[in-house]
């Protein structure tokens, strides 16, 4: 086995969510977009290929075309991102969580000072942990 990596499937909004999770999240990235070629409108807006390298590691796109829809995205699986600092948590809570939904927390569990679970305005959950 090579590798194993996060990828994720939108209905239509790849582009504009990694391009929100490249200004929002600290030494992430975007290391390719290419889009569908073959979109009868000739609008080339949906993603086919899309990689998001955040802290050296990718996280990959796409969009499904118009025909199709994505199965709707679920707290049951999440990225889980092991903040650096307090001042990191937060910034990241408050952006996730902005016309998101709080699933659990912040608060202490466990060996962690702070924890949430936020699923996110495009319908990504996040676990943050300090």
């Amino acid at each position: 086995m090579k590798s194993i990596t996060p990828f994720i499937t939108l209905n239509g909004n790849s582009e504009v969510a990694m391009r929100y999770y490249a200004e929002i999240i600290p030494n992430a990235e975007i290391t390719q977009m290419d889009k569908f070629d073959d979109d009868p409108q000739g609008k080339n807006d949906k993603v086919f290929q899309g990689v998001l390298n955040i802290d050296g590691m990718d996280v990959n796109f796409l969009d499904m075309k118009h025909d199709k829809k994505a199965p709707d995205l679920n707290w049951s699986f999440s990225l889980m991102v092991e903040c650096s600092s307090e001042n990191e948590f937060d910034e990241l809570f408050d952006a996730l969580s902005n016309e998101g939904t709080i699933v659990m927390g912040p608060e202490p569990i466990c060996e962690y000072e702070k924890a949430t679970w936020v699923t996110d305005k495009f319908g990504v959950t996040w676990q943050l942990v300090l």
